[in-house]
């Protein structure tokens, strides 16, 4: 009897645990804008960022349009959450984990060399997400810390349509002047 009343409680335990951890895992879904004002860009000259994402667990897609160095551009992304391998638009492997109620997203070059690391969270309220992003390139390193609170523009994002703006994944390469700043604001934006 006492064996049977340690593996119900050693259980209910692992149940409990299992049960909070699928609590704790935020849904990111929403339209959210970056606040500039509030955020650590580590030089990069974003002027606005916009991003639109589908999160059902374990699907995460994003389209996010930004205004970098004066120019727009637009990207397209999706990955899985639970640590699934995909390929993103520069070819990166990109692998994306929960550490408890934090999203990790990490990308690495052919090479298998870390590229940049993310980390998401979402407020208690849901109208604030944080993401802490570090490119870790030996050539071109960037901490930034990131503050996106929900969309007050509540129309979906205008697909870009004008001249010389086109989704980040048909840019091959980024354009000279925003190659090693802005190609990298969304190119890694959610990794």
């Amino acid at each position: 009897m006492k064996t049977h009343l340690q593996t119900l409680a050693v259980s209910m335990a692992v149940l409990c645990a299992f049960a909070l951890s699928v609590a704790t895992k935020p849904n990111f879904s929403g339209d959210w804008e970056l606040n500039t004002a509030k955020s650590d860009l580590g030089g990069a000259p974003i002027t606005r960022l916009v991003v639109h994402i589908e999160h059902k667990d374990p699907a995460f897609k994003y389209t996010a349009q930004a205004t970098a160095d004066g120019q727009d551009f637009e990207e397209s992304e999706s990955f899985a959450t639970d640590g699934t391998p995909s390929r993103d638009s520069r070819g990166a492997t990109v692998k994306a984990h929960w550490e408890g109620a934090a999203l990790v997203i990490e990308s690495t070059g052919s090479d298998g060399q870390l590229l940049d690391k993310s980390r998401l969270t979402l407020s208690a309220d849901g109208k604030t997400t944080v993401r802490d992003y570090e490119r870790l390139a030996s050539d071109d390193r960037q901490k930034r810390h990131e503050i996106y609170t929900t969309s007050t523009n509540r129309r979906r994002l205008r697909p870009i349509l004008l001249a010389g703006r086109r989704e980040r994944s048909s840019l091959a390469p980024c354009p000279a002047a925003i190659a090693r700043l802005s190609c990298h604001i969304y190119g890694t934006f959610w990794r």
